[in-house]
């Protein structure tokens, strides 16, 4: 800021850490905000291949990610052999007061986050949906087919009948 204020006439100082703030830090009443709307925004924040960091790295990006306003840490796991660790370090960072998800299609990684304290599963599809039903949180569904959305309806269908909480995430690729 410093650099700013030198080379500036008028006062400079950091503004509000939310955008919708604006208004109020200029001393003016936000009407709009009165009704925001209906859903709350949470941020979740991956560490992606996180079988491949030490729990002090870990826990150091949680913490970096929380500091940065991020709601959830989101254990992100990598393809191939489960993570045998992956309870270990869900209870680690629950022991640290942060809410956790699991990212994975293993059920043999996500049983054992979920038991540690995870509570929201990303990924859910045709592969992994009939265990999801067994654990108790809440999960994002995919798509088994992201170009056609295959498989998307029938796991929201599924899991729906079965009374679970869920999140629908059709992962559209960005165009060009």
């Amino acid at each position: 800021m410093a650099p700013l204020a030198e080379n500036s006439s008028v006062p400079v100082e950091p503004g509000p850490r939310d955008l919708r703030d604006l208004p109020e830090f200029f001393g003016q009443r936000d009407a709009a905000r009165d009704d925001y709307g209906a859903y709350d925004i949470e941020i979740l924040a991956e560490i992606n291949h996180a079988p491949r960091l030490a729990r002090e790295e870990i826990l150091a990006i949680a913490r970096h990610y929380r500091e940065s306003g991020a709601d959830v840490i989101d254990v992100g796991c990598d393809p191939g052999e489960p993570w045998a660790g992956v309870g270990d370090c869900v209870k680690m960072l629950r022991d640290e007061g942060f809410r956790v998800s699991i990212d994975s299609l293993q059920p043999a990684e996500i049983e054992p986050a979920v038991n540690a304290g995870a509570e929201l599963v990303l990924s859910v599809n045709a592969t992994n949906r009939d265990a999801a039903v067994d654990w108790g949180c809440e999960v994002v569904i995919v798509p088994d087919d992201f170009a056609t959305l295959g498989g998307l309806d029938e796991t929201v269908d599924k899991l729906a009948a079965a009374g679970m909480p869920l999140r629908i995430d059709p992962v559209l690729e960005p165009i060009g």
